[in-house]
């Protein structure tokens, strides 16, 4: 069991470490191919998914409800590849998230993205890097549940789990992502285990996280162009309503949104729970010794 109030902040700067970015089982990978079309021609539709599990990102203005006003513009002009490379970015004072119409979390995780941060590529003086600029992340409505990945002013990325009442932060070395360059960066949870059951306080705020709910254990780690950056031990709690992760926000909008920051090579990929693939095993097992009667 957990008890909310034991916990201490991490707060981890790593240096830089050749390890691979994991790879589990892929929810979603697109190539920045977007669907554009009606009610409002300009927006994107959705972004497609070519893992064949056909959980394309959606723009939603209300979760779990398509709505293309508000959401990407579809490009081709300069992408990772260079020209004809198709992207999708953000738009000025965008109200519409982008993420699949089903719930793509799972406690061990890996995603893995291009990026690029482009300063007033609307001519309306938004968008580049700044304090608390949002890339990707699973919070919701309750203090404690989800994760998130943001770029700071100086070019560092930090990512954020909020299981406890402090957390655990971890940030890179700075100057790792600048305006107008694509990067790829990869936000994973290694090494999950069972961390216990939230105890939540008597006096705790209304905007907590309901109590018994399940924490899992394991590593945050931040990966830029393949190499490890920051890693720091911690708990996470999945949003309980079931969507996520959400591309240029910290949760679904209005929560949280950030303008002309380009996307391409998106990957979302994950492992079901530790005692899924506990009883998976248990059933081959049961097969086996079937077979050999």
């Amino acid at each position: 069991m957990k008890n909310l109030v034991t916990m201490t902040v991490v707060l981890a700067v790593a240096c830089s470490v050749a390890l691979a970015v994991p790879v589990y089982n892929v929810l979603h990978q697109s190539d920045g191919t977007a669907v554009d079309g009606p009610p409002v021609d300009g927006y994107m539709n959705y972004l497609i998914d070519n893992s064949g599990n056909g959980n394309h990102l959606y723009s939603q203005n209300t979760i779990g409800v398509p709505n293309d006003i508000g959401g990407m513009t579809r490009l081709s002009t300069d992408g990772p590849a260079g020209v004809g490379d198709a992207y999708t970015r953000t738009r000025n004072g965008g109200t519409t998230g982008t993420n699949a119409l089903v719930d793509l979390q799972t406690p061990e995780f890996c995603w893995e993205m291009d990026l690029r941060f482009e300063p007033n590529a609307m001519n309306a003086g938004q968008g580049g890097i700044g304090a608390g600029t949002h890339i990707i992340g699973t919070k919701y409505n309750e203090h404690g549940e989800g994760v998130s990945m943001n770029a700071n002013a100086d070019g560092s990325l930090s990512a954020h789990l909020s299981a406890y009442i402090i957390g655990t932060t971890i940030t890179t070395a700075p100057g790792l992502v600048t305006d107008d360059v694509w990067v790829n960066v990869c936000l994973s949870f290694e090494g999950v285990t069972d961390g216990g059951l939230f105890e939540r306080p008597s006096w705790a705020p209304p905007d907590w996280v309901s109590d018994q709910r399940q924490i899992w254990a394991g590593t945050l780690k931040i990966y830029v162009n393949g190499v490890e950056e920051a890693s720091g031990a911690g708990g996470l709690i999945l949003n309980d309503d079931g969507y996520g992760p959400f591309l240029g926000a910290w949760g679904p909008t209005p929560l949280g949104f950030t303008p002309n920051l380009g996307f391409d090579n998106v990957r979302i990929s994950g492992i079901p729970e530790p005692a899924t693939m506990s009883l998976i095993a248990l059933g081959g097992l049961a097969l086996l010794r079937r077979r050999r009667k």
